[in-house]
């Protein structure tokens, strides 16, 4: 009998238990089909961070989000807010706003724009040679960036039999590789380019100067040009001169320019005058070729290192003739030595050639070639300047008609009488001074007085007769 309550008794418990863990199962299933049947947002994927490319075409994107409960959920459009701008690296904010009935939700992005394309490298040459220490030639190619830009000098080349390899990175560490096959010995021969025009034309008389070439290699770095040919100034023709450039493997690459001796300009015949003026430009010039224009009349200017430059190129211009008179005109200085006299002449000569690009061969010494006052500083420089200067393509010009302006002249009457009375049948060299105002108040009625009386005007030109005097030092 007592066993049978036992059992009775251990039998209830269990159906307490039961009870209990029933319940329990219960409410939470209550719980649970509660919070299942609300809805609410619900994130299904989303990126806090996103990166897009330089320039690329960026559209919003914070992944999928939707609004609904346990047994569905609807995707729910957003609204974006914040500028992304793809033309300038950095970082930018973007909110992403979800609303469905009264309900939002927002998220945050950090968009970073970054240069994620690494650069293109094109190869625009087909022959590309391995040197000397397995260098590899200079070739044609090109690595171009979206933000870098062209970082061409930036690449690094190198051999790996049989193919040339190109590595190029950019600042953002994107890395492009490109190879091409090579060949095993260098072929190609130096390129020679001229200085200047491959044709030349030197006027009769002037030395030419070579304007030289330089030579480049797909190898070498320094490649010597060799020069041959000469031109003689004082004969009329066609001369060429050969450039001859050779690497390091034996290429030999030649080029030509022509250069062409104009015909000598033929003195005029009668009676001629030239006239000539020393030691200038000065602010009397402007003035003296308003003269000379008005007139039609060409003169020669034998110009020094001071006054405007101006002055010399409107002269040049207009058709006359740019002589050297020496850059310093001082005695004690260029008559020291020959070499000192051409270092001044250079001077002149350069500030001429750069303001008309002109180079002038035409000369008069400080002086005339016939003065004594050279014999205090060096004793017969005059005889041998009269011939080096010849030697070296220089037409030297004396005067056969002083205007004594630079003397006992000092008023435009006195210059005109000195010139008009000692005028000469044939050629008249005329020496004159544009620095002085009354010698210059006198050239007008000089050119009407030539004029009525049968005499021409003409510029001075290489090769001219000189009217030179006898040389006394």
């Amino acid at each position: 009998m007592e066993e049978v309550k036992q059992t009775k008794h251990k039998t209830h418990r269990w159906l307490i238990a039961l009870a209990f863990v029933g319940l329990v199962f219960l409410s939470a299933g209550i719980v649970f089909l509660i919070l299942a049947l609300q809805t609410d947002f619900h994130i299904v994927s989303f990126r806090a961070t996103r990166d897009v490319a330089y320039k690329s075409d960026y559209q919003p994107d914070p992944g999928e989000v939707c609004f609904g409960n346990l047994f569905y959920c609807d995707h729910v459009d957003f609204k974006a807010d914040g500028d992304v701008n793809v033309e300038e690296l950095g970082d930018y904010k973007v909110t992403f706003t979800f609303a469905h009935d009264d309900k939002t939700l927002s998220l945050e992005q950090n968009v970073s724009v970054k240069d994620l394309v690494p650069p293109v490298i094109t190869i625009d040459d087909d022959n590309i040679a391995i040197c000397a220490e397995d260098k590899v030639s200079k070739f044609k190619f090109s690595s171009i960036d979206d933000y870098d830009g062209d970082i061409t000098d930036k690449a690094t080349i190198s051999y790996k039999a049989p193919n040339v390899e190109i590595v190029s990175t950019d600042q953002a560490g994107n890395r492009s590789t490109k190879t091409a096959p090579a060949a095993t010995k260098d072929t190609t021969p130096p390129t020679i380019t001229l200085n200047g025009s491959d044709k030349y034309t030197s006027p009769y008389g002037t030395p030419y100067n070579d304007a030289g070439a330089i030579a480049t290699d797909n190898c070498d770095n320094e490649i010597e040009v060799k020069v041959d040919g000469t031109v003689n100034p004082f004969a009329t023709g066609d001369y060429a001169i050969t450039y001859t450039a050779t690497d390091q493997a034996g290429n030999t690459a030649t080029a030509t320019r022509t250069v062409t001796v104009s015909t000598k300009i033929p003195q005029p015949t009668g009676n001629v005058i030239y006239l000539t003026f020393d030691d200038g430009p000065s602010e009397h010039t402007f003035r003296l070729l308003d003269v000379l224009k008005k007139h039609d009349v060409k003169a020669t200017f034998f110009v020094i290192g001071h006054g405007s430059d101006e002055a010399i190129r409107r002269a040049y211009q207009e058709g006359h003739s740019i002589g050297l008179h020496t850059s310093s005109h001082t005695y004690s200085k260029i008559y020291q030595s020959e070499s000192a006299f051409y270092a001044d002449l250079d001077l002149i000569k350069d500030r001429v050639k750069r303001i008309t690009g002109y180079t002038s061969t035409l000369l008069r010494f400080p002086g005339g070639s016939s003065n004594t006052v050279s014999r205090s500083y060096n004793r017969g420089i005059m005889s041998r300047l009269v011939r080096s200067a010849t030697q070296k393509g220089y037409t030297y010009f004396d005067w056969n008609v002083s205007s004594g302006d630079a003397g006992g002249a000092k008023t435009a009457d006195q210059v005109y009488n000195n010139v008009v009375s000692t005028l000469k049948k044939g050629n008249s060299i005329v020496l004159q001074h544009d620095t002085q105002g009354y010698s210059v108040d006198a050239v007008e009625r000089i050119i009407e007085y030539g004029k009525a009386n049968g005499y021409t005007f003409a510029r001075l030109e290489p090769g001219f007769w000189g009217a030179h005097h006898g040389v006394n030092n």
